[in-house]
């Protein structure tokens, strides 16, 4: 994708199985992890331009917790917001869910998280369920930093 695309164009909706290509050719453009995207599908959120997926973002469920899985923008569309509209739809969707807590491990984004409303924290502190997700577990590197979001019951971050 090269050319700028107006985000008012870009309506997010849920990823289906024929989008997983599209997805992983984002992931790979950006230099993201995409092993075991394929498992989550229907978790995943996508926003489409003329040309094809523009974003793209997802989450794995682990009982009451989620993992956020690689917010995306393609190069020509970033700066205008999408990746914030990827995030509060999963946010969102992760509510609906009764997802009470989201974790994400990060090599370069961790001041976009924060402003979000995520937290650094350490390893120790991820529910078992999520750090033994492929993510956890060599997908990322142990270098990464790990963030939390904790929801409380009336949806708002803590």
């Amino acid at each position: 994708m090269n050319a700028i695309v107006a985000p008012a164009t870009i309506d997010l909706r849920p990823a289906t199985a024929d989008d997983l290509p599209g997805i992983e050719r984002l992931l790979a453009g950006a230099g993201l992890p995409s092993p075991g995207a394929d498992a989550h599908p229907s978790l995943f959120v996508v926003g489409e331009g003329a040309d094809g997926l523009v974003c793209a973002g997802g989450m794995e469920r682990h009982g009451a917790f989620a993992l956020l899985r690689s917010v995306v923008v393609a190069d020509g569309a970033r700066g205008l917001g999408l990746g914030k509209r990827v995030l509060a739809r999963l946010l969102e969707q992760g509510r609906r869910l009764d997802i009470t807590g989201f974790y994400l491990l990060t090599t370069a984004a961790v001041d976009y998280f924060k402003t979000a409303g995520f937290a650094v924290t350490t390893r120790s502190r991820v529910p078992l369920a999520v750090r033994q997700s492929s993510q956890f577990q060599g997908v990322c590197p142990d270098s990464a930093v790990v963030m939390s979001l904790c929801l409380d019951r009336g949806g708002q971050p803590n």
